[in-house]
């Protein structure tokens, strides 16, 4: 049997050398991701770090506060946002190497505690609520999809010193699961990672803005080995695949 020629063999060649690579080749990268999808990205990570042997070190918080962290040099090497707005802000300014990459696009979830998924009204059901969750709008794109929805529901008025606000939509999340709120509009995946979906249901896309969640590469990261890796790695059809099962939807 004759040789293969070498051109058939690199793409092997170097998935072999990403996996097996010395530590000593690994590095290390810093990955602002917000609060929504914390719990992906540690499943992303984990999957990545098992092939590529770099490590990644996830701080999770509001979007705007993170971005508000980048803009005051805080050394991120890559941005995980949950919204457009503020990757595309990074980027006019020069705060990135290249324009940004919408990695998911979220869902709103209207979260009832201990009622089962009805064909209930949807304003009916918030409006019988004592205590409503949702992020805080200024910081987080989900809250600021809430307001779209309660806006769109005409529910403003008679929701007024009802709402509860978490700095992001994990602790929404954690108002309505410690009981302090009897129900929330929260992110659609942090009800299925929760188990929370007999007692919620998706909140139609049309009653909000999308929430597309934009991903850049930080200038830090530009020479770092484990935050380019990892960039290109977010929009693999492994990790799109991951990202569909948690309850996003991709491009």
């Amino acid at each position: 049997m004759m040789p293969l020629p070498w051109r058939h063999l690199l793409p092997a060649l170097l998935a072999y050398l990403l996996i097996h690579s010395p530590a000593a080749a690994a590095d290390k990268a810093l990955v602002a991701v917000a609060a929504n999808f914390k719990a992906t990205a540690e499943q992303l990570a984990s999957a990545f770090q098992t092939t590529s042997g770099h490590e990644l070190v996830l701080i999770s918080g509001s979007t705007g506060k993170l971005y508000t962290q980048i803009t005051n040099g805080a050394p991120f090497h890559v941005f995980l946002a949950a919204d457009s707005e503020r990757p595309e802000k990074l980027h006019a300014a020069g705060i990135t190497t290249e324009p940004p990459r919408t990695y998911a696009s979220g869902q709103l979830g209207i979260w009832v505690r201990g009622e089962p998924s009805t064909e209930s009204e949807h304003a009916d059901r918030l409006g019988g609520l004592r205590r409503i969750a949702l992020a805080n709008p200024n910081l987080a794109p989900y809250g600021s999809a809430a307001m779209e929805v309660i806006d769109h529901l005409a529910v403003g008025d008679q929701l007024q010193g009802r709402l509860a606000f978490g700095e992001n939509v994990a602790q929404a999340y954690a108002l309505v699961a410690s009981g302090a709120a009897d129900g929330g509009l929260l992110a659609w995946s942090l009800l299925l990672d929760g188990g929370r979906t007999g007692e919620s249901w998706p909140v139609p896309q049309a009653w909000h803005s999308p929430i597309d969640q934009d991903a850049v590469l930080l200038p830090a990261g530009a020479d770092n080995a484990a935050a380019a890796a990892f960039f290109e790695y977010l929009f693999s059809p492994a990790a799109r695949a991951l990202i569909e099962a948690r309850g996003y939807s991709v491009r």
